[in-house]
């Protein structure tokens, strides 16, 4: 079975989001095992990725957001 963490980062989760994040939690469970983490910084997201790691972002405000070329796995 596949595992996957979910991250969000921001200042805050608006509660439409949440409560969405909730029911895809619900409805993938039968399938993986599956967890939400929130993260209030960009920094604390780095510490909890590894070589392993796949990253796919999306952004709420519609504008494309890169990813910091820094980041780097080890």
């Amino acid at each position: 079975m596949w595992s996957l963490r979910i991250f969000a980062v921001g200042e805050k989760l608006e509660k439409f989001y949440f409560e969405a994040i909730k029911e895809y939690e619900k409805r993938l469970s039968r399938y993986c095992n599956i967890q939400f983490v929130y993260l209030k910084k960009e920094r604390s997201l780095q510490k909890n990725l590894n070589s392993g790691s796949f990253i796919v972002a999306f952004s709420t405000s519609g504008k494309k957001a890169p990813l910091p070329m820094t980041w780097h796995m080890h």
